[in-house]
């Protein structure tokens, strides 16, 4: 009788610990595939462009990271550009995000490009000293 009361303890705290992980930790079952990187003129930083998939039911996301040129791929989410295809207004690309290009201007200054159908969710003017300006088309 111990052991059965034990067991259905223990069965608990696991299915209430499994819980926490998938509901309380964001980007728990997130997967972020590099696209590109594209470094700075001077070296000194990159421009991060990936793909954002949290699961099966929900739309590839492009994303773009500025991120120091030693940096490896984010594990988060994106900290200048994050968007989707609006339910397929906008082209996929070959990994099933929208089409994004990234281009330095110099070392200060980065030009990104997306489809105006484009779902944007995040679209940050100034990360770091660095101006980012935004090329719909």
């Amino acid at each position: 009788m111990k052991f059965a009361a034990l067991a259905f303890a223990a069965i608990g705290v696991i299915a209430v610990g499994s819980l926490f992980v998938v509901v309380l930790i964001p980007g728990f079952l997130c997967e972020n595939m590099l696209i590109e990187e594209v470094f700075s003129p001077n070296g000194e930083m990159k421009a991060v462009v990936f793909q954002r998939e949290c699961s099966s039911s929900s739309d590839y996301s492009t994303q773009v990271s500025i991120n120091p040129a030693s940096s490896e791929l984010p594990s988060g989410v994106g900290n200048i550009f994050i968007a989707n295809t609006n339910n397929g207004a906008a082209p996929r690309s070959a990994t099933g995000g929208p089409v994004v290009k990234v281009r330095w201007r110099d070392a200060t200054s980065l030009e990104l490009t997306h489809h105006p159908d484009a779902r944007v969710f995040l679209a940050e003017p100034l990360i770091d000293g660095i101006r980012v300006g935004y090329d719909i088309r």
